[in-house]
């Protein structure tokens, strides 16, 4: 089973190395994919002395989630791998060995386009029980590169949000199968709570809160899904689901909880403004 690994980095911390251990001497070749505005250089030189197979591609700037992922899938092409592990720098493998014997052993490898873990932040017994899945998040993915020409690669044009969720409607409109394993566990970063107090009421609450770049980019990108998917997935992308999520229930949080209140409203108004006029790429306000 010949697996290339890709990792986009984005202003990687210390434990890029740890989480990169958990998984580098499963793997045949392993690409990091630097988006960063910084170069790192201790870290990255840290990193690349794990092993002779880690190459380090620097971007020299960020050209989105999807632009990185695509260079690991050309990779992996080039090697000659029939699968590419997709990671984020904050996620790490409970027991790689493990997850990779569950799709060795797996019966039925026809129509699999993606192997996924489940995403936890602490994890419990471990098996090879699974179900299948619409969706599942890039990190800890195992793509089957040989249905890639038939899927497409990732959509560049959405650069960064609802990248996952686009490639794996894909996935399904083709025919194609996810197998999200429940038991085989990705030990993933979640999003870091801070304090907010509510306007009105006062309250405080640990809550999460996003630059207003990336509602920029939630915003503009899922009415993007609801324009591609609200007929063939309206559970989860009608154009009424999307749009209550995006303009009333998002915009009341950013009143309510968050601070920058003008610059994250303005944000939704620019995502809201640009898919109507059918701007895509970097969010460049």
């Amino acid at each position: 089973m010949k697996i290339t690994a890709v990792v986009v980095l984005f202003n990687p911390q210390s434990e890029l190395t740890q989480n990169i251990m958990s998984y580098v001497k499963y793997v045949d070749f392993l690409y990091l994919i630097d988006n960063s505005t910084e170069y790192n250089q201790a870290l990255i030189e840290k990193v690349l002395a794990l092993n002779k197979n880690i190459v380090y591609i620097n971007n020299n700037g960020n050209k989105g989630i999807a632009n990185a992922l695509n260079q690991g899938i050309d990779y992996a092409q080039k090697k000659q791998s029939q699968w590419l592990l997709t990671m984020d720098q904050d996620s790490r493998f409970e027991d790689f060995s493990a997850y990779i014997h569950c799709i060795k052993n797996f019966t039925h490898f026809e129509k699999i386009a993606i192997f996924a873990p489940n995403i936890v932040e602490e994890t419990n017994t471990t098996n090879c029980e699974y179900t299948f899945r619409d969706i599942v998040i890039t990190s800890g993915n195992i793509i089957n590169i040989s249905y890639i020409e038939d899927i497409g690669q990732f959509e560049e044009k959405l650069f960064i949000d609802e990248i996952d969720h686009d490639f794996c409607l894909r996935i399904s409109i083709k025919g194609y199968k996810i197998v999200h394993f429940q038991q085989q566990y990705l030990i993933h970063a979640i999003g870091e709570l801070t304090e907010h107090t509510s306007l009105i009421l006062k309250k405080k609450k640990m809550k999460s809160s996003h630059s207003h770049h990336r509602v920029y980019y939630q915003t503009r990108n899922r009415l993007y899904m609801a324009q591609n998917y609200s007929k063939s997935f309206s559970n989860n992308f009608s154009y009424s689901k999307v749009l209550y999520k995006v303009l009333y229930k998002k915009t009341f949080r950013i009143i309510q909880w968050e601070e920058n209140k003008l610059l994250k409203l303005k944000a939704i108004l620019y995502g809201v403004k640009d898919f109507l006029t059918n701007k895509y790429g970097a969010y460049d306000a």
